[in-house]
């Protein structure tokens, strides 16, 4: 038990995410979080919890019904300090107070970033939040002051807050919102839709992107001063810009003649874009997801399941994953020995690694479901594929589901996607190296080759 503690930068990152859940879980089962002023110490305040650690959004409560402005304060917090990292939080607190970084904390740092380039990472982390809440607090403006404008009721404390709340959900990718019917009160409003698509893109292309961006200078001439994309960064870019543009179309052909169909063209086209942005892993809805037609449901599944970007506040697999796994396909038909894109062969290891996050996350997405589907064989609101759909949708950290289908689930099938969802916010790497500390020396034994047939 001693040797599960020893200090390693994924073990830290376990141990801080599973103790923020239980006082998250402490904090919302108060009465000053509930509406009917009583203790709910219970497994959907577990699961709830979960949800906004792992900036989710899956509802197991009713949050706009059943919380205070206490309640939603605290699910502001643990989505703020789930969607930047625990161990970046942390740090950042350290170095404010003049506390130099050790190596260690370092790789903590960048374990949860995503980041494994070797340079100081005090001003990566000082921009890192700074951006965060420029972002935040630019949303939030934005989305007050067209809450006002559609709602003159509104006070302008209360349209801050408001703006303020779903401006960290969006950034942050969690898929809560202040109201009952997600967003959909204002999804005529293109502005305050729009205001919420560009902040979840933003926070899914992740800290290290963000930061090859801004340093770049192409107004220099000298080649070194001006900075370059990275490969990383270009595949990132690349690879969500193309995601987005198709989805877009495919919903906007999909349900043109079904959930959109009293719409004009440009409300359709905005609804299809907001809803292919939402699916990286936001969450929000601008019409019911049970109204989709059968193609939509599955094409919003795969999207939830590639998710955004490493190190960012997105879930999924991660696309960098997909492109390299689609290399591989190719290098394989090509019989080619090495994986290569844009001119760059990809390590063997980051292949290996991009093969067992693809079939670990696939068996926690199976088993998720395969456990639900026993759990809930009497359940009449759940079907195999909204079974499936709220599997992903919790494995990918997205939060999307049917109108109530988190809370008509059972005890049992809660804890289930509790656990789904800590583990796909973590994810399968950070789980294997919190269990399996590897060795600082690689002493794997070289056995003599035999071919084995595949296909």
């Amino acid at each position: 038990m001693r040797s599960f503690f020893h200090k390693t930068a994924p073990r830290l990152l376990f141990v801080s995410s599973i103790a923020l859940l239980l006082l998250g879980a402490l904090l919302l089962a108060l009465p000053f979080a509930n509406r009917d002023g009583a203790w709910h110490i219970s497994i959907r305040t577990l699961t709830l919890a979960a949800s906004a650690v792992s900036v989710t959004g899956l509802d197991p409560i009713g949050i706009a019904q059943n919380l205070t402005s206490f309640g939603f304060f605290i699910i502001a917090v643990l989505v703020q300090i789930g969607g930047i990292g625990i161990m970046t939080f942390g740090m950042q607190l350290f170095l404010m107070v003049g506390r130099s970084l050790s190596v260690h904390e370092e790789q903590t740092v960048k374990t949860s970033l995503g980041e494994s380039r070797l340079y100081a990472l005090g001003p990566m982390l000082h921009a890192t939040i700074l951006f965060t809440f420029l972002a935040e607090i630019t949303g939030a403006a934005i989305l007050a002051w067209r809450f006002h404008a559609i709602n003159p009721d509104f006070t302008p404390l209360r349209a801050i807050g408001h703006g303020a709340f779903l401006s960290i959900m969006g950034f942050c990718n969690a898929g809560f919102s202040i109201y009952e019917d997600s967003v959909m009160s204002f999804a005529s409003d293109p502005i305050a839709l729009h205001t919420i698509t560009v902040l979840s893109s933003i926070g899914g292309l992740g800290f290290i992107v963000i930061m090859n961006i801004l340093r770049l200078r192409p107004w220099k001439r000298d080649r070194s001063s001006r900075g370059y994309l990275s490969l990383h960064s270009r595949i990132v870019l690349s690879s969500s810009a193309l995601l987005f543009i198709g989805c877009t179309i495919l919903f906007l052909l999909l349900e043109a003649h079904a959930a959109f169909a009293e719409f004009s063209f440009p409300e359709k086209l905005s609804r299809a874009a907001f809803h292919s942005a939402a699916l990286r892993s936001a969450g929000f809805s601008v019409f019911p997801a049970e109204t989709m037609t059968k193609a939509s449901n599955l094409l919003s599944m795969i999207c939830m399941f590639i998710g955004g970007a490493p190190g960012s506040t997105a879930g999924g697999i991660k696309v960098s994953t997909l492109v390299v796994l689609a290399a591989t396909v190719r290098a394989a038909f090509c019989f080619r020995r090495t994986p290569e894109l844009s001119f760059r062969s990809v390590p063997r290891n980051v292949v290996i690694n991009a093969i067992a996050i693809l079939t670990l996350c696939s068996l926690l997405v199976l088993s998720t479901a395969f456990l639900l589907s026993i759990f809930e064989a009497d359940n009449p609101n759940l079907s195999l594929d909204g079974i499936l759909f709220e599997s992903i949708s919790a494995f990918s950290n997205c939060g999307l589901e049917p109108s109530g289908t988190t809370a008509s689930l059972s005890s049992p099938s809660l804890f289930c996607l509790t656990y789904c969802m800590f583990f796909g916010r973590l994810g399968p790497v950070t789980i294997g190296l919190t269990l399996f500390h590897p060795r600082s020396t690689d002493l794997t034994k070289r056995y003599p080759e035999e071919n084995i047939i595949v296909g």
